[in-house]
């Protein structure tokens, strides 16, 4: 077992998320090749090396065709990290939808008189209630949040720790993890 086997197995375990090895297992062999759950196992523990058909294969069947699995670590965790920020856009699209239909319902039913009175009222204001402003008051309340956590992580701080952290906010790769590895020290 080589270092960049296991570097493979790691970015393939990455890249696989939560989807099952047998599923993975399944359409490999659906692509000619002779997998099983064991083999998937295998590759991921870098114990038995991926041929290079396979590797095509396989970065297609994990849904990443650009990807090589022998990148970086900091490489396979930005592309997992976008399937996951796909997802939930997907979740968050879909969401709006469904918000807008129980609006366009509500307002129907006010409207033909199908719903009166007190609730008539209160279903009204609902109505006001945009999914615009909804994402932009989460957004508004998860920025405060995210700024008290970086407030109280400088404030227990060392002046070294503090530039070190300051360095890495304006770096895209973990800006807080500076500061969180001098608190556990």
């Amino acid at each position: 077992m080589s270092e960049r086997d296991e570097l493979i197995g790691r970015n393939v375990v990455r890249l696989r998320g939560d989807r099952a090895q047998k599923d993975v297992a399944d359409a490999m062999r659906q692509r000619g090749h002779k997998w099983s759950q064991a083999t998937v196992w295998s590759v991921e523990k870098g114990e038995r090396p991926l041929r290079l058909t396979e590797a095509d294969d396989l970065v297609n069947v994990l849904g990443y065709p650009s990807v090589r699995l022998s990148a970086p670590d900091a490489e396979t965790r930005g592309w997992a990290m976008l399937r996951e920020l796909r997802a939930a856009e997907s979740e968050l699209e879909r969401a709006v939808e469904r918000y807008i239909e129980a609006q366009d319902q509500l307002a129907f039913a006010v409207s033909e008189g199908m719903i009166s009175g007190r609730v008539a009222q209160l279903i009204a204001k609902e109505l006001e209630v945009t999914p615009w402003r909804i994402a932009r008051e989460k957004y508004e309340d998860l920025a405060a949040r995210g700024k008290a956590e970086v407030d109280d992580l400088l404030a227990g701080a060392t002046a070294e720790v503090r530039a070190k952290a300051e360095k890495q906010l304006t770096e895209p790769a973990e800006p807080f993890k500076i500061l969180r590895d001098s608190r556990e020290a």
